[in-house]
């Protein structure tokens, strides 16, 4: 969000990245703060989001992992762990609330799925994510069950589909010619 860098700098943080974090900035910040590594930021470049969300539940883009991986091995496989405990959890909130929960505490939920999805190329659950999160944060009561059952869906078709036994594969495929989705 415009501005949000600038308040938590004044608020006495030494920096900021923005989620979705991309794994070139990550590495940018941390080359300026810890201490000893001599090493240089790395230079970022922009580029696009494929936010064609398509029909499939499951739609993934291993090539975000694949960039956590060139930074350090095994990283891809810790983050994807983790992803994947706190969709489970996320959904299992979205689950238990049965509807109960407020509007804005499901804008949060889903904005997190968002954030968190992008970060490792689940397009698709991404995309189930931010419809959720806008129809939450535009008091859209009437669409958000709906949308709210299909994010469900989509976080039980990406748990399914995206296992950490299989990860291993899909870093090791070969790369795909397109432009990367896992940059913001």
């Amino acid at each position: 969000m415009p501005g949000t860098r600038e308040l938590c700098l004044a608020a006495g943080m030494d920096d900021y990245v923005a989620k979705p974090i991309s794994a070139g900035d990550f590495v940018a910040m941390l080359g300026r703060w810890l201490p000893g590594s001599g090493s240089t930021p790395i230079p970022v470049q922009p580029v696009a989001v494929n936010d064609d969300s398509g029909d499939d539940d499951r739609r993934f883009d291993p090539r975000c992992l694949r960039k956590l991986e060139e930074m350090e091995t095994g990283l891809a496989l810790q983050i994807l762990t983790v992803f994947r405990a706190d969709l489970a959890q996320s959904i299992e909130s979205l689950i238990r609330s049965d509807g109960q929960a407020g509007l804005a505490e499901i804008a949060q939920i889903a904005h997190k799925i968002k954030g968190g999805s992008a970060s490792i190329g689940a397009l698709a659950l991404r995309a189930r994510a931010s419809d959720l999160e806008q129809a939450a944060l535009a008091d859209d009561a009437a669409r958000c069950p709906r949308l709210l059952a299909v994010l469900v869906q989509a976080g039980h078709a990406f748990l399914a589909a995206i296992r950490p036994e299989i990860v291993s594969n899909l870093l090791h495929a070969p790369s795909l010619n397109r432009n990367d989705p896992c940059a913001p």
